[in-house]
């Protein structure tokens, strides 16, 4: 796993790169929903960056952010649950790729997995011919995650019918 260091410093070559820099609030933002242990909502970052930062950054300001880190691919905007998370092989080049995310419609917990360009590929194949366009190589995927799902089982156990 990448340390935060790491992370920073890939940040502010990838804003170098492209004309840009890794302003104060764009750094805090990053490393809080990096050091999340969980995918944030936007209001969820602005506290966040108040209780661990003690930096007041206006929603707005965390919404535009975002959008900045969205564009130099090292967050992600899981739309399924509108919480946001750091790419979680950050460290790869390119970081455009295919990822998959579990989603647990339960604890909301996330699980982020690249997978072959191929499966771009197939989708987008199969796009073409019912007329639309892939325009975001990312699948968003609702399912239970096992913690869940052997909670669920215990409940049952417990439970009298």
């Amino acid at each position: 796993m990448a340390t935060i260091q790491q992370v920073v410093e890939l940040a502010e070559r990838s804003c170098r790169t492209h004309g840009s820099q890794l302003t104060h609030k764009r750094r805090i933002v990053l490393c809080s929903l990096y050091r999340s242990s969980k995918a944030l909502s936007a209001y969820e970052l602005v506290d966040y960056c108040k209780t661990a930062y003690d930096e007041i950054i206006p929603a707005m300001s965390v919404y535009r952010i975002l959008d900045f880190l969205q564009d130099m691919h090292l967050v992600h905007k899981l739309h399924m649950v509108n919480k946001f998370v750091v790419c979680s092989d950050i460290l790869r080049e390119p970081r455009r790729h295919c990822s998959v995310f579990y989603v647990c419609k339960v604890c909301h917990r996330i699980k982020e997995v690249s997978v072959d360009d191929s499966v771009l590929k197939q989708l987008d194949t199969t796009s073409k011919p019912n007329d639309f366009e892939v325009i975001s190589p990312q699948v968003e995927l609702e399912c239970i995650c096992s913690d869940c799902i052997s909670n669920n089982q215990e409940e049952r156990k417990v439970k009298p019918h």
